[in-house]
C-alpha cells in the first residue's frame, strides 16, 4: 500500500501470530495418524525419551514412542490433565 508515493509495510504483531507452544508432559496431543484402527485420536505425553521423541499413552492401545511430527500441539487444543 502507498500513500503519497511513500510505501508502507503491514506486518503483523507478534501478538497476532499464533504461538507453537513446547509440548509439556501430562497433556493431551491430536494424533497424525492412529497407531490402530481402532485406538482413539488423542495420545497423552507421558515424559520425554530424549530431545526428539515422547513416550505417550493412547487409550485402547497403550505406550508408544512419538515424534513431535507425528501429533498436533497447540496451547488452544490441548491442556494439561487436572487433578480430581
Amino acid at each position: 500500500m502507498s500513500i503519497s508515493g511513500i510505501a508502507i509495510l503491514l506486518v503483523p504483531s507478534s501478538d497476532a501470530l499464533p504461538r507453537r507452544s513446547t509440548p509439556q508432559p501430562a497433556t493431551w496431543v491430536k494424533l497424525r495418524h492412529l497407531p490402530s484402527p481402532l485406538s482413539f485420536d488423542e495420545a497423552l505425553l507421558l515424559c520425554r525419551e530424549d530431545e526428539q521423541r515422547w513416550v505417550a499413552w493412547v487409550p485402547d492401545f497403550g505406550e508408544l514412542i512419538l515424534r513431535p511430527e507425528q501429533f498436533e500441539h497447540s496451547q488452544d487444543k490441548s491442556s494439561p490433565i487436572q487433578p480430581i
